[in-house]
């Protein structure tokens, strides 16, 4: 009984080994990198427009959609 969990055992560990051995080197997806997530404009004059620009890296190989922004 104790052989027939060992030869499962092997069998298993083979398999996942050729399964992990038939997956590509990089899985294709999307990966956004928002290095700089807040930004403070300090004291402004309510009146007078501010802006930033947020820069967002995609290192990922598929294309990265941005769906929704919000302001906080």
């Amino acid at each position: 009984m104790h052989m027939k969990r060992i030869s499962m055992l092997v069998m298993a560990c083979a398999f996942a080994c050729c399964l992990g051995a038939a997956l590509p080197d990089e899985i294709p997806a999307a990966a956004p990198v928002v290095p700089e997530r807040v930004y403070d404009f300090g004291e402004v004059i309510e009146t007078v427009p501010v802006e930033h620009d947020f820069i967002i890296k995609n290192p990922g190989t598929e294309t990265l959609h941005i769906t929704e922004a919000r302001p906080s």
